[in-house]
């Protein structure tokens, strides 16, 4: 028994006591359920460095070659295998992998649910005021998988638009951007969809007649096999809002300079070098889809204030 009582005089301050001790300790419980509530909000907002100093969260959504997983369960692809060379060079060798939708990369990278995204995150203006990206580590060019034989004729994404033409894309991507922004575009003709597979059974399909993604992730799904009736748009020409290859590479959050700086610094010595062109090769990333400049490592992104 906690509280005894032998005498009935003892027993009034006693029962007291022990009334204001079960007040203090639900007080107590209650004080700390509170902060551990402030706790967990603070380190979503922020604060990755409480999880572990050597633990690095990265976030990938599947879309092959740039991150997917093998049939062991292995977290691979573009992304994924150079974030482990850096993470390791870096001291932030215990990778914690987390998977969602290719939309929500962002947010989550910004809510402190993961600490970078490591997903062939292209780098535009607009998730540049977002997100803090590394050096570039690949460069592709858009790419369109329409019906077998074409019978649309889509040679570009302004064909989709001039054929009136329905076009599935990725939540999220530059594709979307591209076709949503366009001047008298309908919305209804673009379907949006969470993954690269579930564009190229609307494909298959029929419920659209077109899917615009990069060109790596439509030739690496043909490879693979098991698609029907569908092929790559050749000859293809790129968007007239991006003459160029598009680049991409890691994101982090804003404030986390020191942890962008040290990628950064271990991507240098790293980039274009012999270790880094056999590690990307089996994915289909040749000489062609990496960076220009010195080492193959390409103008940095801009700092952020």
């Amino acid at each position: 028994m906690l509280f005894p009582s032998s005498s009935p005089e003892a027993s009034a301050p006693t029962r007291a006591s022990a009334i204001r001790l079960l007040c203090l300790l639900a007080l107590l419980a209650g004080s700390g359920v509170l902060l551990a509530g402030v706790g967990w909000r603070v380190w979503r907002a922020g604060e990755p460095a409480r999880v572990a100093a050597d633990v690095l969260r990265i976030g990938y959504a599947v879309e092959a070659p740039y991150a997917y997983v093998d049939p062991t369960g292995r977290v691979t692809g573009e992304g994924p295998e150079i974030a482990r060379v850096v993470a390791e060079r870096i001291g932030r060798g215990k990778i914690v992998w987390r998977q969602t939708e290719f939309g929500s990369l962002v947010q989550e990278l910004r809510e402190g649910t993961i600490d970078a995204i490591a997903s062939g995150l292209f780098i535009t203006p607009e998730r540049s005021r977002q997100v803090a990206f590394s050096r570039p580590t690949f460069r592709v060019r858009a790419g369109l998988l329409v019906a077998k034989g074409n019978p649309l004729a889509l040679h570009s994404y302004a064909d989709v638009v001039e054929r009136r033409a329905r076009v599935a894309v990725l939540a999220r991507s530059f594709e979307e951007a591209h076709f949503l922004g366009r001047p008298g575009w309908h919305g209804a003709r673009v379907v949006v969809v969470s993954e690269a597979g579930a564009g190229v059974l609307a494909l298959e399909s029929g419920a659209v007649d077109a899917f615009a993604l990069s060109a790596p992730s439509l030739q690496w799904m043909l490879r693979q096999g098991g698609v029907r009736a569908v092929e790559l748009a050749d000859p293809f020409a790129a968007p007239a809002d991006a003459p160029g290859p598009a680049e991409g590479g890691f994101a982090f959050r804003l404030e986390d300079r020191e942890l962008r700086a040290a990628w950064d610094r271990a991507l240098d010595d790293f980039l274009g070098s012999d270790e880094h062109r056999r590690l990307v090769a089996p994915f289909g990333f040749t000489a062609a889809e990496l960076p220009d400049g010195p080492g193959g490592t390409g103008p940095r992104p801009p700092d952020h204030p």
